[in-house]
């Protein structure tokens, strides 16, 4: 078993800064500092900073069961494009009423990839019942327009944007006839 790391003076001045930062943020709203009686000063936060903390603590647990739930669903294999569609609202639904203190990068960039998911599986669904012959839906292609059009927005780089909006412009208004005909057409040509 390795020994701890110590952190670098570097460290140590970027950890003093950010607990600076936040502990001002926590004086302004109320909180106060203490001294007890190893003349050691503490922060003493109001009771709304401790609630405040506790949800956020709460909802931070929530997030990772989420990402949990996400990484043991998602990996074996591919899932229904709601499934990505509704946890990427999930998570968005719990990091909305976040405070700016508590910020999530990771949340926000976890749903960015859910609505890509959701995008690459609803079209990969759809081609394939075309392929198999499957009747095409209405639902399902105005479903994969609803999940495309999310995904353009929220797209990592110009090349995934890219084959969004190429897929978009396959199905959006066209009939159901014409979509099945495209996706037979494009299947051909491999």
């Amino acid at each position: 078993m390795t020994e701890p790391k110590m952190p670098t003076p570097e460290e140590m001045a970027k950890i003093e800064k950010s607990r600076t930062i936040s502990d001002a943020e926590l004086l302004k709203e109320g909180a106060e500092y203490t001294v007890d009686d190893g003349d050691k000063k503490r922060l003493e936060l109001t009771e709304k900073q401790k609630r405040e903390i506790k949800i956020n603590m709460e909802e931070e647990a929530y997030q990772e069961e989420l990402i949990e739930e996400f990484a043991n669903r998602v990996l074996p294999g591919g899932q229904n494009p709601s499934f990505y569609a509704d946890m990427s609202q999930k998570i968005r639904e719990t990091t909305q009423w976040k405070t700016i203190r508590f910020p999530s990068k990771g949340s926000s960039e976890l749903c960015l990839i859910l609505d890509g998911l959701a995008a690459r599986q609803a079209v990969s669904d759809l081609r394939n019942n075309a392929l198999m012959g499957k009747t095409l839906t209405e639902k399902e292609v105005a479903n994969t327009v609803k999940y495309l059009e999310i995904a353009i927005k929220s797209a990592q780089n110009p090349y995934e944007q890219n084959w969004f909006e190429n897929q978009l412009k396959r199905i959006k208004d066209k009939t159901l006839e014409e979509v099945q005909d495209d996706f037979e057409k494009a299947n051909s040509l491999y």
